[in-house]
């Protein structure tokens, strides 16, 4: 059995609405103990990989083969972006382009 990564799973739908804007600069602050905003989607598990064995290497964390790591859970956060930049051809505009697009390349 792999080494796998417990890695938290944000909703950027859900992360946008916390922009505000100060002194004419966006910030975005978020609260997790705002119970108000559910940030977290999910809890994600990520594969092995050689940026999660580097950052472990650097925490100074001991690796474990096989089994599920939480020690990476506060240091790094997966963004599901779908929603956002989805180009489905069910909205009339994606599905226009993509109709002009393919007829462009028909010759």
């Amino acid at each position: 059995m792999n080494l796998r990564y417990r890695i938290p799973e944000i909703s950027a739908m859900q992360v946008l609405p916390a922009i505000e804007e100060k002194d004419g600069q966006l910030y975005l602050y978020l609260d997790p103990e705002d119970l108000s905003r559910d940030y977290l989607v999910n809890q994600t598990l990520q594969d092995d990989c050689p940026m999660f064995f580097q950052a472990m290497r650097v925490l100074g964390e001991k690796i474990e083969p096989g089994g599920i790591c939480d020690a990476l859970f506060h240091a790094f956060v997966y963004v599901d972006f779908s929603g956002i930049f989805d180009r489905k051809a069910e909205h009339w505009s994606y599905s226009k382009r993509q109709k002009n697009y393919f007829a462009r390349k028909a010759y």
